[in-house]
């Protein structure tokens, strides 16, 4: 699903990950666009998973977010603004992905951190409520021969499809990168 920048101020509907929104933030981000993914984020955390679900159904019915036509990939680079001590400001670079999860033990995907099991059902109470994972989840990839990140980097020499800055001062870039690539 994509935000319809036609209809949503995209550098004001990202939000950062819910861990870190306190009440002021909360209160500022849904202040700032009727859309702000805080609004999916936090009624999820808040264990609201119906309203998560019909707060999404809205923004799909009125064409807020739309669905991309064609299969892709997205590159994500996240600039964060330099530290007071100035040099180059961090880049965090990732891929959003559907991804198919094998069950069993024969699945080449691991756990990357310990997890709680509480924390575990409440994720997949949500994603079954919303039918929508509604924070990434973070993975990691062997890529030994270089071909993704090659594709990956290719794809950044074209002008991002995304371009934004969020009030924290964060660059938000996205490229979207087809089948046919």
């Amino acid at each position: 699903l994509l935000f319809d920048p036609s209809k949503v101020a995209l550098g004001k509907a990202l939000a950062p990950p819910v861990a870190v929104i306190d009440g002021p933030t909360r209160a500022r981000l849904l202040q700032a666009e009727p859309h702000n993914v805080a609004r999916l984020i936090t009624a999820e955390a808040d264990g609201d998973r119906a309203a998560a679900a019909k707060l999404l159904g809205e923004w799909q019915a009125s064409g807020a977010l739309v669905r991309d036509p064609s299969r892709a990939i997205y590159r994500v680079v996240e600039t964060m603004p330099a530290g007071p001590a100035g040099g180059r400001p961090p880049v965090r670079r990732g891929v959003i992905a559907a991804v198919r999860l094998e069950s069993g033990g024969d699945s080449r995907m691991g756990l990357s951190e310990r997890v709680v099991a509480a924390e575990v059902d409440e994720r997949l109470a949500t994603l079954r409520a919303t039918a929508l994972q509604v924070e990434p989840a973070v993975a990691t990839y062997v890529d030994a021969a270089g071909e993704v990140e090659r594709l990956l980097r290719q794809a950044e020499s074209r002008p991002a499809a995304i371009d934004v800055t969020t009030a924290d001062g964060v660059r938000h870039q996205v490229w979207r990168i087809a089948d046919a690539e």
